[in-house]
């Protein structure tokens, strides 16, 4: 079992590696302070509007004025990464990770007027 800061450096160091495999910990101790980050930057960029809001003006629209984004841009992939080594370590695809796209799909097929296939039985029931 790996300490909490061997974990983050494993983590950083196979930030681009698909290969290989990541251990519980390994996983885990990052998900845990990426979420930690997550959250504390949301609650920044609250208080940034906030702020705005108060001063009865428009909130910043600058590059830097959100922390979320920038966060979540920069650990989308060793999160995708280590994601993918984790189901590896437990004997799966990494092709998995695939899943978690799905309800982008979906949104984006209703959002575009895709007609969704509706048994029988819920489109006459829908009549009334």
């Amino acid at each position: 079992m790996y300490s909490p800061v061997a974990a983050m450096e494993s983590y950083i160091s196979n930030a681009v590696t698909l290969n290989g495999r990541a251990t519980r910990s390994e996983y885990w101790w990052p998900a845990l302070v990426v979420g930690s980050a997550t959250i504390a930057a949301g609650l920044a960029d609250a208080m940034t509007v906030m702020r705005a809001m108060e001063d009865a003006a428009l909130p910043p629209l600058g590059i830097t004025a959100y922390w979320s984004p920038i966060l979540s841009l920069v650990t989308f992939v060793p999160n995708f990464t280590a994601a993918i080594r984790r189901l590896h370590d437990s004997g799966r695809s990494g092709g998995w990770t695939l899943v978690t796209l799905v309800p982008f799909s979906a949104t984006h097929r209703e959002l575009n007027g895709v007609p969704v296939v509706q048994p029988a039985h819920i489109a006459d029931f829908r009549r009334f």
